[in-house]
């Protein structure tokens, strides 16, 4: 006889959610909310904040993320709307030709990229 149990613990939340994650999805979404409104308050310039939570730029990035819903570099579902050459180094806020769809794991390798290439 095989005793095969399943292997779970619980989120903080208290849902069940198997031992290789770290929480749900829906505390994954809320930690990121929380995440995003932190950087915007602390750590995001105030002129990038005030860009970044525009009309125009919502606008700009929904429609990037309709054409392009994968990431440009792995394939996987894109989450973060690129500009290809960083806004400080002189690229344009909203042209479409600067943007371009990544998932998060591949746009934290190019702005690590970017640091070093637009220095």
């Amino acid at each position: 006889m095989e005793i095969m149990a399943s292997m779970y613990k619980l989120c903080k939340c208290g849902e069940k959610i198997p031992l290789h994650k770290y929480q749900c999805n829906k505390c994954k979404k809320l930690s990121a909310k929380f995440y995003n409104k932190t950087y915007d308050n602390f750590s995001r310039d105030k002129l990038s904040a005030k860009f970044y939570s525009s009309v125009a730029w919502k606008k700009a990035r929904a429609r990037v993320i309709i054409e392009e819903p994968f990431c440009r570099v792995c394939g996987k579902k894109a989450d973060v709307i690129d500009h290809i050459i960083p806004i400080k180094s002189g690229g344009s806020k909203l042209a479409r030709k600067n943007l371009q769809s990544l998932c998060h794991k591949c746009h934290n390798q190019k702005t690590l990229n970017d640091e070093i290439l637009y220095k």
